[in-house]
This record gives structure tokens, C-alpha cells and sequence, in this order.
């Protein structure tokens, strides 16, 4: 009987766990707490075998039956001990079906509260109530990543914790977050908006640095943004910062245009007048308006040199010139300035580049969208070991090579030619021909006396000019 009944037992129990498999743990602490119920009557048996055979038949009777009345009695209270455990096996199957305790168990590594590591596929993900808090680099660069919620249960995001999340492109955040770490959500380069919670009140060093964000809003909780918060988000027209605000580091949203840290190009702070916001804005020449405003942010109208003012204005009226580049004209443009003018004039004639297009497209020092559509058409490469020097400023020989590329792009190359200007031995050997192209049709000319200086700066104000002359060559 007993044998027949462990049996019986113990293939009920392995077919339960294999069903159970996430539940094992729980299954194998419900065996152990029947295994003094087990044990006893394996050990009755054989502790008495040798006993048995030694008595006598009538004493031998007599032992056979005091052990079935006892076998029968402890079998009666397994039965019922398997009974139960049936009905709690039962009850954690049930639950063992429920999504989203299994979703958490296989995708998620979560260990007292800590979201440690996520190792699931990427897509849109939700992450489960169980987790209070978000580790460093618990999704770091999960490239399938393209969505994320976060629940209210979570209070701080870690550091790098999405950092390089390079398609990640919704973050929906929960009002139980209190704090965003440094480098978060660092070279997202598809975040292009987000709403900061009004549960938050600390905006961590590096938090969004090289991010696609063309709009900001800050919650009401936030008391600080940190260092280079939104360094390099050369995308970024626009943020929102509450009153409540009234720490905001010197560079939380600035670049490092030649060689010191200077605003970015495109942003203006919305806010409260007479605010800390408002302050900020003033004290490090970022344009300001009141919350809730429709009017434009005011443009720099510095003219350009007299000899340029006609042919700039005339760019400007064409939609040839964005907004960021219509002052500071005698300035040196810069590698990647010069990449969105020619951006600029592609688009105008053959329609917006695709994503698709760019996407795979990048380099190790910017992540700038314009630089990336460029190097898509051909009209930049970088300057070797995948970088751009985006900030570097553009040389003449570099604005004739990429001119030249850009009419190529366009479907109008430009005639071979040879340049001719005196200095003509100092062009390097890969932009030779584009002078040549640019001298002969009059895109470019010289500085005086039959000279280019090809590795001289090159400025707004020519950079504009010659735009205009390009556009008016191959849209004739």
C-alpha cells in the first residue's frame, strides 16, 4: 500500500512542477514541509524488517498488524496533507498564468525593489509595479528599445540607465520618480520630446546630453538642473521651467562651440516673467518668453558686411538660411553649420530626406540629425576615426568639396576643372578639383591677388553666399 501510494504522490507532484516551472522554489518548500509526514513510514518499515523475521510467527502477526493499523492511520493523514497540497498547487498555477508575474520573472531582474538588469527583447516596454527603482545601466544601449513606461512605484532612474538607447523614442514617465541620474538618457538620439514629472525635483548631470529633444517641459517639483543636463541637444527649440526652479547650472544647455561653451543654437526658454528662469536666460543669451506664448522668439538682426547684405537677404527670402545662422555673419562657420545649409538647399529642391535615410548614419562626436542627413547624400565623410569635429571651423577647401558634393546629390554635377589661383599647391589633394569647380563657375572666387587660401576659415556671410550661388546654378 504505501509503495502504491508514494508512487501515486510523486507523480502527481512532477507533473505538477512540470507545469510550475518559475514556481519550483515554492513547490519544493510545500514537499519539504510533508516530508516529516513522508519519511516515517519508509523508516517504520525498514527499521523493523530485521526485527520481524527474528519473532516468532504469532509475534510476527502481531507486528504486521500494529504496523498496518499505523501505516493506515499515517496514510490517511498524508491523504489529506496531499489534498491540501493539491489545493495550494492549484492556486499557484492559477497565478503562475497571470502575464505579468511571468513577463517579470523572465524579462526583468528585479532584487529588492531595484530594476538591476532587463533582458528582454527591447519593443515597447512597461515596466512592472514590483520595481521601486531603476538601476545604472539597467537598459544601456538596448538599440530594439523603442518605448518605455515607467510606473509610480519607480523614485529615481540611475545612472546611464538607458544611455545610447539609440531607438528609443517614447518615455513615459510616472509621478512617483523623484530623481533622474546623471547620463540617464544620455545620446538617445530619437528622444525628441519629454515631460519631466512634478514628482521630480533633481535633473542630474549629463542627463540628456546629445539627446534628438526638440521640446522640454519641466515639471513644477523640479528644484535643479545639473551640469550639462541638456549638453549638445542641438535640436532643442524649446523648454519649459517652471517658478519652483531656482538652480540651473551655468552649461545645462550649451555646446562647445570654439573652444568654450556656448548656447545652443536653436533653444528658447519659456517661463514665468520675473522668474529664476527668466534670469537665467538673460544672464547666458538664450532667448526668453512668458509661458504660453505664440510669438517667435526675437532673431539677432546684426547685418552683414556691405559687400554680402544683398545676396544674404536674398538666401534668407529664398528659405535658404534657418534661423540659427541669421546673425554673427563674419563669424567662422562651423563644420556642422555649414552641413545644415547644405541640408537646407536639398531639401528645398528635392523634398525631405527620409530617416531612413540617415539613420544608420553617425559619428562618435555629434549626433546632430543635419550632419547625419549630409553624410547620407555624400556631402560629408568626417574627418577619419568616425568623427566630424562638428564645431571645428569650416575651411575654404572644405566648403568647395562639399559644395561640389552637394551638386552631385542634387543630380547636377558640376563640369571638371582646374583651379588656377596662384596658391593652387597648397589645396590638398582630395579638394583640388572641387576649386576648380567652384573658381570656374563663380560659386567661389579668391581673397586677392589670384589667391584661395584654402586652409583659411570660412564665414557665415561667404558660407550663405555661396549657398545662394549653388542653388541658383542648379535650379536654373
Amino acid at each position: 500500500m504505501f509503495p502504491l501510494l508514494k508512487s501515486w504522490f510523486l507523480f502527481d507532484i512532477e507533473c505538477v512542477c512540470g507545469c510550475l516551472d518559475v514556481r519550483g522554489a515554492r513547490v519544493e518548500c510545500l514537499l519539504a514541509s510533508l516530508a516529516p509526514q513522508i519519511a516515517p513510514l519508509g523508516a517504520l518499515v525498514k527499521g523493523n524488517e530485521s526485527r520481524i523475521k527474528s519473532e516468532s510467527r504469532e509475534e510476527q502477526d502481531t507486528w504486521r498488524v500494529w504496523t498496518r493499523r499505523v501505516m493506515l492511520r499515517r496514510e490517511q493523514k498524508m491523504k489529506n496533507s496531499v489534498s491540501r497540497l493539491s489545493i495550494v498547487i492549484a492556486v499557484v498555477l492559477c497565478l503562475s498564468l497571470l502575464p505579468i508575474t511571468t513577463l517579470a520573472a523572465g524579462d526583468f531582474d528585479i532584487q529588492d525593489g531595484e530594476l538591476v538588469k532587463y533582458n528582454g527583447s527591447g519593443g515597447a516596454v512597461v515596466i512592472p509595479d514590483e520595481a521601486t527603482s531603476i538601476g545604472n545601466g539597467a537598459f544601456q544601449r538596448l538599440t530594439n528599445l523603442t518605448s518605455v513606461t515607467i510606473p509610480n512605484s519607480v523614485t529615481s532612474i540611475g545612472e546611464d540607465a538607458f544611455e545610447h538607447c539609440d531607438n528609443l523614442t517614447s518615455v513615459t514617465m510616472g509621478n512617483g520618480v523623484t530623481y533622474i541620474g546623471g547620463f540617464a538618457f544620455d545620446s538617445c538620439i530619437r528622444l525628441t520630446s519629454i515631460t519631466i514629472p512634478d514628482s521630480v525635483t533633481i535633473i542630474d548631470i549629463l542627463a540628456f546630453r546629445g539627446s534628438g529633444l526638440t521640446s522640454v517641459t519641466i515639471g513644477k517639483g523640479v528644484r535643479a538642473i545639473g551640469e550639462g543636463a541638456f549638453w549638445a541637444c542641438y535640436d532643442l527649440t524649446s523648454v519649459i521651467i517652471p517658478e519652483n526652479v531656482t538652480s540651473i547650472a551655468d552649461d545645462a544647455f550649451h555646446f562647445n562651440g570654439d573652444g568654450k561653451n556656448e548656447p545652443l543654437p536653436k533653444v528658447t526658454i519659456y517661463g514665468k516673467t520675473g522668474s529664476y528662469a527668466e534670469t537665467y536666460a538673460s544672464d547666458h543669451n538664450i532667448p526668453f518668453l512668458p509661458e504660453g506664448s505664440t510669438t517667435p522668439p526675437p532673431v539677432v538682426t546684426d547685418k552683414p558686411s556691405s559687400w554680402a547684405v544683398d545676396q544674404v537677404n536674398a538666401a534668407i527670402a529664398a528659405n535658404l538660411v534657418p534661423p540659427p545662422l541669421r546673425s554673427e555673419y563674419t563669424k567662422a562657420t562651423t563644420r556642422a553649420e555649414f552641413a545644415e545649409l547644405a541640408v537646407v538647399l536639398y531639401e528645398n529642391l528635392k523634398g525631405e530626406i527620409p530617416e531612413s535615410t540617415y539613420s544608420s548614419h553617425s559619428f562618435l562626436d555629434t549626433t546632430d540629425r543635419n550632419v547625419r542627413k549630409a553624410a547620407a547624400i555624400g556631402v560629408v565623410t568626417g574627418v577619419g576615426d568616425n568623427r566630424f569635429a562638428p564645431n571645428t571651423p569650416l575651411t575654404r577647401e572644405q566648403a568647395a568639396t562639399m559644395l561640389s558634393r552637394l551638386a552631385n546629390a542634387i543630380g547636377k554635377p558640376l563640369a571638371a576643372q582646374a583651379a588656377t589661383f596662384s596658391d593652387s599647391a597648397q589645396v590638398s589633394s582630395w579638394a583640388i578639383e572641387a576649386v576648380g569647380q567652384m573658381q570656374t563657375t563663380g560659386i567661389m572666387g579668391g581673397v586677392g591677388e589670384n589667391t584661395f587660401a584654402p586652409k583659411s576659415d570660412y564665414t557665415r556671410e561667404q558660407s550663405i553666399m555661396t549657398i545662394l550661388r549653388l542653388y541658383n546654378i542648379v535650379n536654373s
